[in-house]
């Protein structure tokens, strides 16, 4: 039933109803009225339960309706894969064929195989007689080693022996070698020395046996004090030239007793005044005041030779007419003496290396002035650093020798 047609039946009792209150009495009309009531009541109750069971039939009906199509859609898919499962089974009978032809194949392979195993037995049983020679033979050879072991241990330890032998030869002959360098390279240091700074001493007991002269026909004797000067500077480069080890002679003659403290100020003003008299306005000169002072332990002879040698380095490497300077810094308990000096090439390394007569390899005459610088300054003490001060381009601009010596 319809909601409706529900509908209107109510309206049709009502009607009912109506008509039947302006008919009938007023007692019967309030039974009827009550009767009608209660149907109307229990037409709605029943209305109430047959909406629900509409409600619960359609909500059925959807499930039944979307089973259907569930069961029509496994239908086609049963379909598909009955077709899938139809092509499997095609290619499954085409794979089967191949395998059948596979393994005819295999068969053949096998059988060639089993050929080919049948010679390589062959070959390995032909193998083994072989080895079992060879073995015989090896033994042979192992007994006839046995024999020979004793003899051919004898024999490595004479070649080891030679070879001790061989190596002491060589390393004797190394030292001798060795030996021999040094030797020559101190004549050659000697000879050097006896060139160059002999002669210079040669120069000073001239200059002196001419000033003696003189005094001698001035019958003055109270103007020694020069001669007597030269003469103990030639003194003093004759000890040098003398010692074995002019490093060694220095610091013993330093630590006796005779040693005493000097004033370096004033001789070193009178050697000064003796370069720019050589050099004239090439030598630019910064000396101390007047009022200050520093004393030395030692010959001044030596620093002289050592500064006049520091001198005689920075012209011979510089420019003709390039500018010199010298500089001497007052120090707590060190003096400091600084040569400037012009060079188109600067210091290499060979220079550098001029403070030890034999690390440079083959003597060469352009570092026995540094060698003989070193010896003097180390006897003392100190220290002699000669390097490139600036760099213009590549090429060095001037190159600065720095001599430190301890002070009394």
């Amino acid at each position: 039933m319809d909601t409706v047609d529900i509908i209107v039946g109510l309206a049709l009792v009502a009607v009912i109803i109506a008509w039947l209150a302006s008919l009938s009495a007023k007692s019967d009309l309030k039974a009827k009225l009550a009767a009608a009531e209660q149907q109307i009541n229990t037409l709605t109750t029943s209305s109430t339960d047959l909406q629900r069971n509409l409600e619960v039939a359609s909500g059925e009906l959807a499930k039944i309706w979307a089973a259907l199509g569930d069961l029509q859609a496994d239908q086609g898919t049963q379909t598909q894969q009955s077709a899938q499962l139809r092509r499997e089974l095609d290619t499954a009978d085409r794979n089967l064929q191949q395998a059948s032809t596979e393994l005819e194949r295999f068969q053949t392979w096998l059988q060639e195989l089993q050929a080919a195993h049948q010679r390589t037995t062959q070959d390995l049983t032909k193998c083994r007689e072989d080895h079992r020679a060879e073995q015989s033979r090896a033994n042979a050879l192992e007994a006839q080693l046995d024999e020979l072991r004793p003899e051919l241990r004898a024999a490595v330890l004479h070649i080891a022996a030679l070879q001790r032998q061989k190596t002491e030869l060589f390393d004797d002959h190394r030292r001798r070698e060795e030996s021999h360098l040094i030797r020559a390279t101190e004549v050659d240091f000697w000879h050097y020395f006896a060139e160059k700074v002999l002669h210079d001493t040669k120069s000073r007991l001239d200059e002196a046996l001419f000033l003696l002269k003189d005094i001698q026909d001035q019958g003055n004797i109270s103007n020694c004090t020069e001669p007597l000067a030269h003469c103990q500077f030639v003194r003093s480069v004759l000890q040098l030239a003398s010692a074995r080890h002019m490093k060694y002679f220095i610091r013993e003659m330093k630590e006796s007793a005779s040693a005493t403290p000097i004033n370096v100020l004033p001789r070193l003003r009178k050697l000064v005044a003796r370069w720019s008299e050589t050099l004239k306005s090439r030598l630019t000169a910064t000396l101390p005041g007047p009022d200050q002072q520093f004393f030395f332990i030692g010959t001044w002879e030596h620093i002289e030779l050592l500064l006049d040698n520091a001198m005689k380095n920075a012209r011979t490497h510089s420019p003709d007419e390039t500018p010199l300077t010298f500089e001497c810094l007052i120090e707590e308990h060190q003096v400091t003496f600084i040569f400037h000096n012009e060079s188109s090439t600067g210091v290499d390394d060979a220079i550098r290396l001029g403070t030890d007569l034999m690390r440079a390899g083959e003597p060469s005459r352009n570092r026995f002035g540094l060698y003989l610088m070193d010896q003097i300054a180390g006897g003392y003490c100190g220290s002699v650093d000669i390097d490139n001060v600036s760099t213009e381009g590549t090429v060095p601009k001037s190159v600065r020798t720095i001599i430190k010596l301890p002070t009394y």
